[in-house]
């Protein structure tokens, strides 16, 4: 088991695209990461099950269905930007540190 603690912190763009490709290929190896962080928009790209903590367990399961803007509300308290794009089916959350994108799925 790996444990990361807000391993974004304080690293350039670069940087941060390595430690992404680094987990995916630990993630891909079988490895168990576990990765505390608040940068919101990375951790759909390497987590295949999410747990959401504030003092407690707030949600848990499969990141698709756990990691949604209902749950990071509850989670931030409701202290979140909030982007809706005209035109579109697309929301930009975010925490200042790099944004969480959803997009509307067909019959949703």
């Amino acid at each position: 088991m790996i444990l990361l603690d807000e391993p974004f912190t304080g690293v350039d763009v670069k940087t941060e695209a390595k430690i992404i490709d680094l987990l995916r290929e630990l993630r891909d190896e079988g490895k168990t990461l576990l990765v505390s962080t608040h940068n919101l928009g990375s951790v759909t790209e390497f987590c295949d099950y999410t747990v959401m903590v504030k003092g407690t367990v707030l949600a848990s399961g499969p990141t698709e269905t756990t990691f949604t803007a209902e749950n990071l509300e509850r989670a931030f308290s409701g202290v979140l930007r909030h982007v809706v794009l005209s035109c579109s089916e697309e929301r930009i959350i975010t925490d200042d540190e790099r944004p969480f994108v959803t997009h509307r799925r067909e019959g949703a």
